[in-house]
């Protein structure tokens, strides 16, 4: 293959090889199915955009831009100080999920549907809040009288999940609203609690 291309192409072949891995590096693309997809024609990038679409329902850190659809800004097992979060749609919220809080919000009203309600919240209100609920366990939720998460791991201590007020069912007019316009926004309904949204379901 040398003698074939000669020093300066072995040169060129080389540094295309080595921009290429730092490339896959940066987009987070597996060699191999990056590699095949250079040799197929089509573009690794993609590979990249189909993966980070896959991350953001499982709930895991993403670096999709803003704007209306599903976005998550925090790592799951990663709570953030308030210093993290902004007022959105008059919810405090991680400021990556901030445009579309606000977005949801307002379409909201503009159908008639009111939403207000609890986002983040620090580690020590979620610790407060099952001692309120009666848990007597430090690692479930299941020991609560109302189900509460274990200190460290409830979506609201991360910013990306909203507790809607007043909504107690299912048939509740907010819970049929976000029941048919949440996932546009990038929230998800944790089904045991219809009050209850985050950026993953939980």
């Amino acid at each position: 293959m040398a003698r074939k291309l000669g020093v300066p192409g072995v040169a060129l072949f080389t540094g295309t090889i080595g921009l290429y891995l730092v490339y896959v590096g940066v987009k987070k693309v597996p060699f191999t199915e990056g590699l095949r997809a250079l040799t197929q024609g089509r573009n690794p990038s993609s590979l990249a955009q189909t993966q980070e679409s896959q991350s953001i329902r499982q709930g895991t850190p993403s670096s999709v831009g803003l704007g209306v659809g599903p976005v998550i800004g925090s790592a799951i097992g990663a709570p953030v100080p308030m210093s993290e979060t902004v007022i959105a749609g008059g919810i405090r919220v991680h400021k990556s999920i901030a445009k579309n809080v606000t977005k949801m919000v307002s379409d909201a009203n503009r159908a008639g549907i009111r939403l207000t309600g609890g986002g983040w919240r620090s580690s020590a209100t979620q610790a407060a809040l099952r001692l309120k609920n009666g848990c007597t366990c430090s690692n479930s939720s299941s020991c609560c009288r109302v189900p509460t998460a274990p200190v460290g791991q409830s979506m609201h201590e991360r910013g990306l999940a909203i507790d809607f007020d007043g909504v107690e069912d299912h048939s509740h007019p907010v819970f049929k609203w976000m029941e048919r316009h949440g996932a546009s926004y990038g929230f998800y309904n944790l089904p045991s609690e219809a009050w209850h949204w985050s950026t993953n379901g939980h």
